[in-house]
């Protein structure tokens, strides 16, 4: 089976692969809801919820500005995000 997603074997493929932050945040959300001393979670919850607000505020732009927006402002935050995960 061929993947369809752009990647190293398969780097003449057209789809890029996302995903959803909102089922990335559950799963910390559900690690909070059941232990309030999960700080990690908490600061994972809080960043997510900062690049919530640069959507919010770019919902319903051109997809040319939203692009812009989010390579200005939420590059850094996810990088951020994943900047204390790296070996």
């Amino acid at each position: 089976m061929s993947n369809l997603y752009i990647n190293k074997e398969n780097p003449e493929a057209t789809v890029e692969e996302v995903c959803c932050w909102a089922h990335v945040r559950r799963k910390f959300y559900d690690i909070v809801a059941s232990n309030d001393k999960a700080n990690i979670a908490h600061r994972i919850i809080d960043k997510i919820g900062e690049i919530y607000h640069i959507e919010s505020t770019i919902r319903g732009m051109s997809p040319d500005v939203r692009l812009k927006t989010r390579k200005e402002k939420s590059v850094k935050l996810v990088n951020e995000l994943f900047a204390g995960f790296k070996k």
